[in-house]
Protein backbone atom coordinates (compact mmCIF):
# COMPACT_ATOMS: atom_id res chain seq x y z
CA UNK A 1 0.00 0.00 0.00
CA UNK A 2 2.82 2.39 0.85
CA UNK A 3 5.52 1.09 -1.50
CA UNK A 4 5.80 4.44 -3.28
CA UNK A 5 6.22 6.41 -0.06
CA UNK A 6 9.78 6.82 1.21
CA UNK A 7 10.30 8.57 4.51
CA UNK A 8 13.54 9.78 6.03
CA UNK A 9 13.99 10.28 9.76
CA UNK A 10 16.97 11.22 11.88
CA UNK A 11 17.34 8.29 14.28
CA UNK A 12 16.23 4.76 15.11
CA UNK A 13 14.32 6.29 18.03
CA UNK A 14 12.33 8.47 15.63
CA UNK A 15 11.82 5.57 13.24
CA UNK A 16 10.05 3.60 15.98
CA UNK A 17 7.14 6.07 15.87
CA UNK A 18 6.42 5.42 12.17
CA UNK A 19 4.09 2.56 11.12
CA UNK A 20 5.95 -0.45 9.75
CA UNK A 21 4.00 -0.24 6.46
CA UNK A 22 6.15 2.68 5.34
CA UNK A 23 9.59 2.46 3.81
CA UNK A 24 11.77 4.42 6.17
CA UNK A 25 15.42 5.41 5.82
CA UNK A 26 17.33 6.45 8.93
CA UNK A 27 19.69 9.29 8.11
CA UNK A 28 21.87 10.57 10.93
CA UNK A 29 22.54 14.28 10.86
CA UNK A 30 26.04 15.55 10.26
CA UNK A 31 27.91 18.75 11.08
CA UNK A 32 31.11 20.36 9.76
CA UNK A 33 34.20 19.77 11.85
CA UNK A 34 35.28 23.00 13.52
CA UNK A 35 38.16 23.82 15.80
CA UNK A 36 37.63 25.77 19.01
CA UNK A 37 40.43 27.80 20.55
CA UNK A 38 42.07 27.41 23.93
CA UNK A 39 39.72 26.28 26.67
CA UNK A 40 38.54 28.82 29.23
CA UNK A 41 38.02 26.09 31.82
CA UNK A 42 38.56 27.28 35.36
CA UNK A 43 41.33 25.25 37.04
CA UNK A 44 40.10 22.94 39.77
CA UNK A 45 36.46 23.04 38.64
CA UNK A 46 34.50 20.19 37.06
CA UNK A 47 31.82 21.42 34.69
CA UNK A 48 28.54 19.91 33.52
CA UNK A 49 26.62 21.60 30.69
CA UNK A 50 23.02 21.22 29.57
CA UNK A 51 22.10 23.09 26.38
CA UNK A 52 18.61 23.29 24.90
CA UNK A 53 15.45 25.34 24.75
CA UNK A 54 13.96 25.83 28.21
CA UNK A 55 10.95 23.52 28.16
CA UNK A 56 9.66 20.36 29.88
CA UNK A 57 10.70 18.20 26.90
CA UNK A 58 14.36 19.10 27.42
CA UNK A 59 14.30 18.15 31.10
CA UNK A 60 16.08 21.02 32.80
CA UNK A 61 14.06 20.18 35.92
CA UNK A 62 15.53 16.65 35.95
CA UNK A 63 19.03 18.12 35.70
CA UNK A 64 18.49 20.48 38.65
CA UNK A 65 16.87 17.75 40.75
CA UNK A 66 19.90 15.54 40.06
CA UNK A 67 22.27 18.31 41.11
CA UNK A 68 20.37 18.60 44.37
CA UNK A 69 20.99 14.90 45.01
CA UNK A 70 24.77 15.16 44.68
CA UNK A 71 26.86 15.24 47.86
CA UNK A 72 27.49 18.81 48.98
CA UNK A 73 31.28 18.47 48.74
CA UNK A 74 30.92 17.40 45.10
CA UNK A 75 28.62 20.31 44.25
CA UNK A 76 31.12 22.73 45.73
CA UNK A 77 33.78 21.47 43.30
CA UNK A 78 31.57 21.70 40.22
CA UNK A 79 29.88 24.20 37.96
CA UNK A 80 26.53 23.39 36.37
CA UNK A 81 25.72 25.48 33.31
CA UNK A 82 22.31 25.73 31.64
CA UNK A 83 22.09 27.27 28.16
CA UNK A 84 18.94 27.89 26.17
CA UNK A 85 16.21 30.25 25.08
CA UNK A 86 13.25 30.76 27.38
CA UNK A 87 9.98 31.18 25.50
CA UNK A 88 7.36 33.09 27.47
CA UNK A 89 5.01 30.11 27.24
CA UNK A 90 7.45 28.08 29.36
CA UNK A 91 7.87 30.75 32.04
CA UNK A 92 5.90 28.83 34.70
CA UNK A 93 8.07 25.73 34.12
CA UNK A 94 11.26 27.78 34.45
CA UNK A 95 10.05 29.70 37.52
CA UNK A 96 9.82 26.44 39.48
CA UNK A 97 13.37 25.56 38.45
CA UNK A 98 14.64 29.00 39.39
CA UNK A 99 13.29 28.59 42.90
CA UNK A 100 15.53 25.55 43.28
CA UNK A 101 18.68 26.92 41.67
CA UNK A 102 18.58 30.05 43.81
CA UNK A 103 19.69 27.73 46.62
CA UNK A 104 22.60 26.26 44.62
CA UNK A 105 25.24 28.85 43.85
CA UNK A 106 27.13 26.53 41.49
CA UNK A 107 24.22 26.48 38.99
CA UNK A 108 24.32 29.24 36.38
CA UNK A 109 21.76 29.97 33.69
CA UNK A 110 23.57 31.60 30.77
CA UNK A 111 20.47 32.29 28.69
CA UNK A 112 20.47 32.14 24.90
CA UNK A 113 24.02 32.38 23.56
CA UNK A 114 25.36 32.80 20.01
CA UNK A 115 26.20 29.45 18.46
CA UNK A 116 29.95 30.04 18.54
CA UNK A 117 29.78 30.85 22.24
CA UNK A 118 27.83 27.65 22.92
CA UNK A 119 30.61 25.67 21.23
CA UNK A 120 33.16 27.46 23.39
CA UNK A 121 31.25 26.63 26.57
CA UNK A 122 30.93 22.98 25.53
CA UNK A 123 34.64 22.85 24.64
CA UNK A 124 35.57 24.14 28.09
CA UNK A 125 33.27 21.71 29.92
CA UNK A 126 33.91 18.19 31.17
CA UNK A 127 30.52 16.54 30.62
CA UNK A 128 27.54 17.38 28.43
CA UNK A 129 24.20 16.27 29.86
CA UNK A 130 21.15 15.67 27.67
CA UNK A 131 18.19 14.66 29.82
CA UNK A 132 15.42 15.22 27.29
CA UNK A 133 12.19 13.33 27.75
CA UNK A 134 11.77 13.12 23.97
CA UNK A 135 14.42 14.21 21.46
CA UNK A 136 14.94 12.68 18.00
CA UNK A 137 18.59 13.71 17.50
CA UNK A 138 19.72 16.78 19.45
CA UNK A 139 22.36 18.89 17.75
CA UNK A 140 24.29 19.42 20.98
CA UNK A 141 25.16 15.72 21.11
CA UNK A 142 26.83 15.96 17.69
CA UNK A 143 28.72 19.06 18.77
CA UNK A 144 29.81 17.44 22.03
CA UNK A 145 31.19 14.41 20.20
CA UNK A 146 32.92 16.64 17.67
CA UNK A 147 34.58 18.41 20.60
CA UNK A 148 35.68 15.15 22.25
CA UNK A 149 33.24 15.36 25.16
CA UNK A 150 31.57 12.55 27.02
CA UNK A 151 27.79 12.78 27.39
CA UNK A 152 25.21 11.51 29.85
CA UNK A 153 22.15 10.44 27.84
CA UNK A 154 18.97 8.38 28.07
CA UNK A 155 17.15 6.14 25.62
CA UNK A 156 14.66 8.87 24.64
CA UNK A 157 17.56 10.82 23.12
CA UNK A 158 17.73 9.57 19.54
CA UNK A 159 21.50 9.90 19.18
CA UNK A 160 22.14 7.81 22.30
CA UNK A 161 21.98 4.52 20.40
CA UNK A 162 25.10 5.18 18.34
CA UNK A 163 27.14 6.41 21.32
CA UNK A 164 26.25 3.62 23.71
CA UNK A 165 27.14 1.02 21.04
CA UNK A 166 30.70 2.34 21.25
CA UNK A 167 30.64 2.79 25.04
CA UNK A 168 31.19 6.48 24.38
CA UNK A 169 28.58 7.80 26.80
CA UNK A 170 26.98 7.19 30.17
CA UNK A 171 23.29 6.26 30.28
CA UNK A 172 20.51 6.88 32.80
CA UNK A 173 16.79 6.13 32.91
CA UNK A 174 14.68 8.87 31.35
CA UNK A 175 13.03 11.27 33.80
CA UNK A 176 14.98 9.73 36.72
CA UNK A 177 16.93 12.38 38.62
CA UNK A 178 18.46 9.84 41.01
CA UNK A 179 19.82 7.79 38.12
CA UNK A 180 21.22 10.94 36.49
CA UNK A 181 22.85 12.03 39.76
CA UNK A 182 24.50 8.59 40.04
CA UNK A 183 26.09 8.99 36.60
CA UNK A 184 27.13 12.58 37.27
CA UNK A 185 28.82 11.42 40.45
CA UNK A 186 30.51 8.60 38.55
CA UNK A 187 31.86 11.07 35.99
CA UNK A 188 33.19 13.34 38.73
CA UNK A 189 34.92 10.49 40.53
CA UNK A 190 36.39 8.92 37.38
CA UNK A 191 37.77 11.87 35.49
CA UNK A 192 40.61 10.01 33.82
CA UNK A 193 38.16 7.41 32.48
CA UNK A 194 35.72 9.98 31.12
CA UNK A 195 38.57 11.73 29.30
CA UNK A 196 39.21 8.44 27.49
CA UNK A 197 35.49 8.09 26.80
CA UNK A 198 35.57 11.57 25.28
CA UNK A 199 38.11 10.27 22.76
CA UNK A 200 35.69 7.44 21.91
CA UNK A 201 32.95 10.03 21.50
CA UNK A 202 35.08 11.88 18.96
CA UNK A 203 35.64 8.59 17.12
CA UNK A 204 31.86 8.16 16.79
CA UNK A 205 31.67 11.65 15.30
CA UNK A 206 34.38 10.87 12.75
CA UNK A 207 32.77 7.58 11.81
CA UNK A 208 29.09 8.55 11.76
CA UNK A 209 28.39 12.27 12.09
CA UNK A 210 30.57 14.35 9.80
CA UNK A 211 28.95 16.45 7.10
CA UNK A 212 30.66 14.22 4.52
CA UNK A 213 29.04 11.09 6.00
CA UNK A 214 25.67 12.82 5.97
CA UNK A 215 26.07 13.87 2.32
CA UNK A 216 27.12 10.41 1.16
CA UNK A 217 24.24 8.71 2.92
CA UNK A 218 21.76 11.29 1.66
CA UNK A 219 22.72 10.67 -1.95
CA UNK A 220 22.63 6.90 -1.40
CA UNK A 221 19.02 7.24 -0.26
CA UNK A 222 18.16 9.38 -3.29
CA UNK A 223 19.82 6.90 -5.65
CA UNK A 224 17.90 3.94 -4.23
CA UNK A 225 14.52 5.63 -3.80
Amino acid sequence: KFNDVHLVCGSDYARAFIPMDYQVHVLYNGIPDVSIGDSEKQPGRFTFVLSGTIEPRKGQDVFVDAINLLPEEVRRSCDFLIIGKLWEGNRAFWNKIQEKIQQIEQVKYLGLLPHQKILEVVASSDVVVCCSRDDPFPLVTLEASMLCKIMILNDNVGSASIFKKSEACLMFDVNNAAALAKQMLYAYKNQEEITKMGVLSRSVYERELTIEKFSNRFFEIIDHA
